[in-house]
């Protein structure tokens, strides 16, 4: 049995039929403003090499590959000449077919196989993750944390710098809001197909980055548990099991595409082999979980304190959909601070989705405590997240835009 507490409660909110509607016309001006940000986002000269990085001319390299040669023989060619150039150990390998793949096809569709397609594509990605996002929020949180939930992600420095490159971390953070709204369905009701719908998902995300593996086993784990906790151990079991199978079966169609294990461990071995090398990974990318926790700050000082805020009234009110908000982001920033030279926040991107819901529960949460000056309180509330955007939105522009930091590298950051 389902009991409402363990889905969100803001809806009993709204005494009056008005309210909702008058949200949803918020909610709609914050998605057309993320838009409009996400378009003018790309008004930048994609040629210049101080707005382009490594990454994205690999990326571009290995999807044309594949474009024309086909999945299989497209990445075994990558790998081979991956294999044989050094150099490209301390960039990302061409095992991430995950990524490449869709990218592969847009090129195919469009015709192209510059770096505006990849640019384009990830444009899309991050307009389609905060639609995701506000559907997610609204159904399982209520309209206070979709309103400001929303609006923060629109205008979140981190997303929107990740939606100007060609890189995986958008995908990433599509497919762990994805995966995120089908493990909360499956939480309060039973369908058969959301299951299967989450193990397909989660195979692909094991694909698209190695961190793949620690959100499936986390957000996988958290659903167990919450179905445990309402006495749901049978679905609980099947769950888990759908789940193994979709993730085995995506690995071994991995393994054969990537011309067999053998292959894979070579790749990871050079990885390491040429970790002590990477110049830019130790100057930029160390100092473990503190230089994490100084990235958020530094980029989003005052939806940081939210964040916490909504984390604290999850723990006090015993939350468990919010509670799994909290697990999910905390643990899986503390291991993505475990491996030395890897501290950059677009590593961070699939808890970009529990941290704004935080956010925004943080401020729907102070709603709930102070109801008795609704008219003025709505107004001041609204006003006050507004302002937040607007702030986030100015340290992105003059981080990213202005000075053309290239990276999310937590050493970048601190110089800028």
């Amino acid at each position: 049995m389902v009991r409402a507490s363990d889905c969100g409660s803001e809806g009993r909110e709204f005494k009056s039929p008005h309210l909702p509607k008058f949200f949803l016309i918020l909610l709609a001006v914050a998605l057309v403003a993320g838009i409009f940000v996400r378009l003018d986002n790309l008004r930048f000269d994609t040629r210049d090499p101080d707005n382009r990085t490594p990454d994205e001319a690999l990326y571009t390299a290995y999807a044309s590959v594949i474009a024309h040669e086909g999945p299989a023989a497209g990445t075994r060619i990558s790998l081979r000449e991956y294999h044989r150039s050094p150099k490209l150990w301390i960039y990302p390998p061409p095992t991430r077919v995950g990524y490449l793949y869709p990218l592969a096809l847009i090129m195919k569709l469009a015709g192209r196989e510059d770096l505006d397609v990849g640019i384009g594509f990830s444009t899309a990605i991050s307009t389609l993750t905060l639609f995701l996002f506000a559907a997610l929020a609204w159904r399982f949180f209520g309209p206070w944390t979709a309103l400001a939930g929303t609006l923060f992600l629109a205008f979140s420095p981190m997303e929107l710098a990740i939606a100007r490159k060609v890189w995986q971390d958008g995908w990433m953070s599509f497919l762990a809001a994805a995966t995120l709204f089908l493990a909360l369905e499956i939480h309060r009701k039973r369908r058969p197909a959301w299951p299967a719908l989450y193990a397909a998902l989660s195979g692909v995300l094991l694909t698209v980055k190695e961190s793949g593996v620690i959100w499936v086993a986390l957000l996988t784990v958290w659903t167990a548990f919450a179905l445990i906790r309402q006495r749901r151990g049978a679905e609980a079991a099947a769950f888990v099991g759908v789940t193994l199978a979709g993730c085995a079966l995506a690995l071994s169609a991995w393994v054969w595409l990537c011309g067999g294990a053998g292959n894979i461990i070579q790749v990871y071995s050079h990885v390491a082999e040429a970790l002590p090398r990477n110049t830019f990974a130790w100057r930029y990318q160390t100092g473990g979980l503190g230089a994490l926790i100084e990235g958020f700050i530094r980029l989003t000082p005052f939806t940081f304190i939210l964040a916490i805020a909504g984390a604290a009234h999850a723990a006090f009110r015993r939350d468990i959909p919010r509670l799994g908000l909290v697990f999910l982001a905390a643990v899986f920033t503390c291991a993505a601070s475990a491996p030395q030279a890897f501290q950059n926040l677009r590593y961070l991107s699939p808890v970009y989705a529990p941290y704004y819901l935080l956010c925004g529960s943080a401020v729907a949460a102070a709603m709930t405590l102070a109801r008795r000056f609704p008219r003025a309180l709505t107004a001041a509330a609204l006003a006050v997240c507004l302002l937040i955007a607007g702030s986030d939105y100015a340290r992105y522009r003059r981080v990213f835009v202005d000075e053309k930091t290239k990276d999310l590298a937590t050493g970048l950051l601190k110089i800028t």
